[in-house]
C-alpha cells in the first residue's frame, strides 16, 4: 500500500507541473529575478533580473525583462531597460501590478563613483513590453552619505480602500557604498498619483526603536 500511495503521489506531481524553462539567456551574471503576475489578466507573467550586457568591452548590470501573456508557456524577447545616464548599473529590480492591469518597476541606477543616481520607477501599460521614463523615487544622497537606496521593494495597494493605487517603496543602507556607518535604516517613499511624483521620505524605525543600531543590513 506503501509503495502504490508513493507511487500515486509522484504521478500526480509530475502531471501538474510542466518543465523549467530557461528564462534568462545571458552567458554572465543572472541573478535575482523577481516575478509579478497580472490581477487583471493572470495569464499575463513579468518577470525581471540583473543581467550582464558587455558595452565598449565592459561588463555592465542592465535590469533584464521578459513578459508572458499565457500562464509561462511561451516569453516575449527580452526588454532591456535603458540606464538613466550611459555610465550607470542597475540593480535590486521590483515589479508590482496596480489593480487595473498597470505594471511597474522599481531599481536601482547609479554611477560606479556611487556620485550619482537612485531608485527609479518605470511604468508599463502594455504588460511589460514597453515602458515609460524613469521616475526619481529617492535619490542616492537624499540622507548625506547613508546611500538609502539599498535593496528596493515595492508594493502596491489592490484595496478599495483610501490607501487604494498607492505605491509604497522601502529600501535601506549598502555596506558596500562610500562609508556608511550606523545606524542602520528602513527607509520609505511612496506615490498617490500612480508613480508620477513621490512623497519626501522617511525612516520606518524611530528613536528607541532603532532596525540596525550596530548590525548593516
Amino acid at each position: 500500500m506503501r509503495l502504490i500511495l508513493i507511487f500515486t503521489l509522484c504521478f500526480s506531481v509530475h502531471s501538474v507541473w510542466s518543465q523549467d524553462q530557461q528564462v534568462s539567456t545571458g552567458f554572465l551574471f543572472n541573478g535575482e529575478p523577481y516575478l509579478a503576475q497580472n490581477p487583471v489578466d493572470p495569464h499575463n507573467l513579468v518577470v525581471a533580473w540583473m543581467g550582464t550586457e558587455i558595452e565598449n568591452l565592459e561588463a555592465k548590470i542592465t535590469i533584464h525583462i521578459r513578459v508572458s501573456f499565457n500562464s509561462g508557456e511561451t516569453w516575449s524577447d527580452i526588454v532591456l531597460i535603458p540606464h538613466v545616464l550611459p555610465e550607470f548599473g542597475s540593480a535590486d529590480p521590483s515589479v508590482e501590478f496596480d489593480a487595473e492591469g498597470n505594471v511597474y518597476l522599481a531599481y536601482i541606477d547609479y554611477s560606479p563613483e556611487i556620485e550619482e543616481g537612485g531608485i527609479y520607477v518605470r511604468k508599463s501599460a502594455d504588460g511589460g513590453l514597453s515602458w515609460l521614463q524613469p521616475v526619481l523615487a529617492l535619490d542616492m544622497h537624499a540622507d548625506g552619505v547613508q546611500y538609502p537606496v539599498d535593496r528596493p521593494w515595492m508594493v502596491i495597494d489592490l484595496s478599495n480602500g483610501e490607501g487604494s493605487g498607492n505605491i509604497y517603496i522601502t529600501s535601506t543602507n549598502p555596506k558596500t557604498f562610500g562609508d556608511v556607518q550606523p545606524p542602520y535604516h528602513p527607509y520609505l517613499v511612496m506615490s498617490e498619483d500612480g508613480g508620477s511624483t513621490f512623497s519626501a521620505w522617511q525612516y520606518l524605525d524611530g528613536s528607541n526603536w532603532i532596525a540596525g543600531d550596530e548590525i548593516s543590513q
